[in-house]
């Protein structure tokens, strides 16, 4: 390793340090591992099915491409959970300086519609009423 291989690593770690939040990325058909990424969240889309509306939530994860600091081979169709929930790699975006950024997404059932009636399965929500 040069100079310049020893400053990025510093520097990736350093940026990982000051802005990323503890994650578990599983690689498609892997064992899930704990890892350091930043996670910037894009917004949400809602769309009405047949069965309700759905919450389509997508984020940017941008983590380092190493086997020690990230991971190696990041791929469409990991899964990396955030904050117990469970989100799907998407796309690969930027790759620049050893970090990779990633489009994640998840859904979530917001409300279930059906006959005459509406019910909001967020508990939460429904327990304000």
């Amino acid at each position: 390793m040069g100079f310049s291989d020893d400053y990025m690593d510093g520097a990736r770690a350093t940026l990982l340090d000051y802005l990323g939040e503890s994650i578990s990325y599983t690689v498609d058909g892997g064992s899930p591992k704990t890892i350091v990424g930043i996670v910037e969240t894009l917004g949400c889309e809602r769309e009405q099915r047949d069965v309700g509306v759905t919450a389509v939530y997508v984020a940017r994860l941008t983590i380092s491409l190493d086997a020690t600091l990230g991971i190696a081979s990041p791929a469409v169709n990991d899964t990396v959970t955030i904050n117990s929930e469970v989100w799907t790699v998407i796309e690969t975006l930027d790759n620049e300086g050893g970090m990779i950024a990633l489009s994640i997404s998840r859904s979530a059932m917001e409300e279930r519609t059906g006959g005459d009636y509406r019910r909001t399965l967020n508990t939460a929500r429904a327990k304000r009423y």
